[in-house]
């Protein structure tokens, strides 16, 4: 229950600006039902990042028998484990480790690795069941300590997103939070923006090690997005025309006009990412929270 108003009052804190901002849209029953429904989705969405990220915890990789046994007693169980409940334990187990990925390392090692979100929460729950049965055999308890480990290495995060993007975002904050003098409500917006992007792009380290596997490697939408658009700026052309006068002088005129389009396109659509970099951030959760 504390676990669960901790993840309320943190999302309710990060929505705390958006939400007094969208609440001044609301001006008919409509839009005021569509505001609640999107801040009501905002606020699980958060609420499951910051769970996944902060609060929930790693599989305990240091169980023994002895923990088992003084489970068992304390639930009034016998207290070493039936030979029954010893083999469910592993062949549950062992099911959910089949259906790990087989894959050969670059120094041709062989391997095995859950590399998807089912598999990863198949093996999870066959590691409960394994546990709920508290069995006391050296073995059964060695390999769920190192069904644990892999699990945990798989269910890390890391940061995907672009880190260009950050430095484009702050930018032009504070360049408009200057001109604007609004410094501080701006940086606050883009702050808050800032941090559901971040979380938004941890993305589970069994995607990685699966785009790895199969010899892919992990870019980022906004980072491509960007260089396309600086290298727009790059590729430029500049015209030169030179005119000749019957008298031999001549004159030589410059068009920049290529330079300058490409530079304004590439600041709109960079200031429209920083003001809507939440709304990224959301397609984000779902791609790495929902569906990955």
């Amino acid at each position: 229950m504390k676990k669960f108003k901790s993840i309320i009052v943190a999302a309710a804190i990060m929505l705390g600006a958006p939400a007094a901002m969208a609440a001044s849209y609301g001006e008919t029953p409509q839009e005021t039902a569509i505001v609640i429904a999107c801040l009501a989705i905002a606020v699980f969405a958060i609420g499951h990042m910051l769970y996944v990220l902060i609060f929930r915890r790693k599989l305990p990789t240091d169980l023994t028998p002895v923990y088992f046994r003084e489970r068992r007693l304390a639930a009034g169980k016998p207290e070493n484990a039936t030979a029954e409940e010893i083999e469910l334990a592993a062949e549950g187990l062992r099911q959910a480790v089949s259906k790990w990925r087989d894959f050969y390392a670059e120094d041709g090692s062989e391997g095995s690795l859950p590399l998807s979100r089912s598999t990863v929460n198949g093996t999870v729950a066959a590691w409960k069941a394994a546990r709920d049965l508290m069995p006391t055999d050296t073995d059964v308890v060695q390999l769920m300590n190192d069904t644990a480990d892999v699990l945990n290495g798989m269910r890390a995060r890391t940061f995907t997103g672009s880190k260009t993007m950050l430095v484009v975002a702050w930018v032009l904050t504070l360049l408009m939070g200057y001109i604007g003098e609004n410094i501080l409500q701006v940086c606050v917006f883009t702050g808050i923006n800032t941090v559901l992007y971040v979380m938004s792009t941890m993305k589970p380290d069994y995607v990685l090690y699966r785009k790895m596997v199969e010899g892919k490697t992990e870019k980022s939408f906004l980072s491509g997005m960007l260089g396309g658009l600086f290298g727009a700026v790059a590729a430029a052309k500049t015209y030169k025309t030179v005119i000749q006068y019957s008298d031999g002088r001549t004159e030589t005129e410059t068009d920049n006009s290529e330079t300058w389009i490409s530079l304004a396109f590439a600041f709109v659509v960079m200031v429209f990412l920083t003001f809507f970099l939440f709304v990224v951030s959301f397609f984000n959760y779902l791609r790495n929270y929902v569906f990955s």
